[in-house]
């Protein structure tokens, strides 16, 4: 990472996460005993244990992240918890493959201990000795990394890299065109059917580099069925799973016709944690289907108002529609003063006195300018990329 010929010191590392030597030497002394240990139940049945800092070790852990380790370059393949990166992108490599496979690492963050963590502080970020130690403290817990901590997942990242590259070297031997992926502890690999006999090499590579790959966790995707990577569809374009989106045309469905809190009150939930609910489930279509995610979304605010949007004679309809648009940062069209209009939408107001509401937008079309627009007088309004 770092083009310096001189290691960093600990008085170099102070200076970049902006906390004294002396802190840090205190706070890496006391950090075996900033944690608060337990269990939560997986999915698959067991218990993950959870090793989580307590906030003033986690506000150090989060300093060493932002000012140290983001600014390693981690390489295209490698998309969990980096910035910029996503369950979208490391699906983007695999769509319309004859094969895909998803090998899972077991417990990835125990897999890497201190004297690895050590030597990435010192080989990759370029510290001293002493410096890597104090850090090395300061990120684990017992011998790992602790499964709660804000820095694990980029340590986790880069303790993975030798074996990624393994991984690299195995598919350009052998064959002409692939693609290859890591989510975490989840490695994705697709191409033709030869893929498949290159698993035992696979798993080879993931033991010499002190990994366990769990084989009961191995999954195999076919053209003929459901071909899933980090929860999208990549059979031939990607995709957000068909469950889960019939799953929200339900609920939209029983709220339209029951109504928000009655329809929470059946399903034994309170309307708040099922709004929430909702919306990240809407946030999760967004990153594959966001015209839908945004149909889903006015359909949403449609119920919670009561208003229909298929006709926009209405004001409080206009008002509402005005608000997710400018809430979703997308630009509006509309007729005013028996002009056509373009606008990206800033500001809403309402009037104390007369109630009348008026929209404040940059005018894109015809002439770029700051206006203001009573909304009672806005006529075919739309959402750009959506029909009314």
């Amino acid at each position: 990472m770092s083009h310096q010929t001189s290691k960093l010191n600990i008085d170099d590392i102070g200076k970049q996460l902006g906390l004294t030597p002396q802190f840090l030497f205190e706070a890496a002394d006391a950090a075996s005993t900033q944690y608060m240990i337990f269990d939560l139940p997986k999915r698959a049945g067991g218990l993950r244990t959870i090793c989580s800092p307590k906030n003033e070790l986690k506000r150090i852990q989060r300093a060493i992240l932002e000012a140290l380790l983001w600014e390693f370059e981690m390489p295209a393949h490698v998309h969990g918890c980096v910035r910029g990166r996503s369950i979208v992108t490391n699906a983007e490599p695999h769509v319309n493959k004859a094969l895909v496979l998803t090998l899972d690492i077991k417990d990835f963050f125990g897999s890497v201990g201190v004297e690895l963590v050590r030597s990435i502080y010192q080989e990759r970020f370029n510290c001293d000795e002493y410096t890597a130690d104090i850090l090395t403290k300061l990120t684990t817990y017992g011998n790992f990394l602790p499964q709660g901590a804000p820095t694990s997942p980029t340590l986790a990242n880069i303790a993975a890299l030798p074996l990624d590259q393994s991984i690299l070297e195995i598919c350009n031997q052998n064959l002409a065109t692939f693609g290859f992926s890591r989510y975490v502890d989840d490695i994705t690999l697709s191409g033709d059917s030869k893929l498949a006999l290159l698993l035992p090499e696979f798993y080879l590579a993931v033991k010499n580099h002190g990994f366990t790959a769990n084989k009961n966790k191995l999954k195999v995707g076919l053209p003929a069925n459901r071909q899933k990577v980090t929860g999208i569809i990549v059979n031939k374009k990607l995709s957000p799973p068909k469950k889960l989106v019939r799953k929200i045309r339900q609920q939209l469905y029983y709220c339209a016709r029951f109504g928000i809190e009655d329809h929470c009150e059946r399903e034994g939930t309170n309307p708040q944690e099922f709004l929430n609910q909702l919306h990240g489930m809407l946030g999760y279509i967004r990153m594959t289907e966001p015209e839908l995610a945004d149909k889903f979304k006015i359909q949403l605010i449609d119920i919670q108002s009561g208003i229909s949007f298929k006709t926009f004679d209405q004001e409080e309809a206009k008002f509402h529609l005005l608000k997710f648009a400018i809430e979703e940062e997308v630009n509006v069209t509309f007729t005013y003063e028996n002009s056509h209009r373009r606008v990206a939408p800033s500001d809403l107001y309402i009037d104390d006195e007369s109630g009348v509401k008026t929209l404040r937008a940059f005018q894109i079309f015809p002439e770029s300018g700051w206006e203001r627009f009573n909304i009672l007088s806005i006529q075919s309004l739309q959402i750009e990329g959506h029909t009314s």
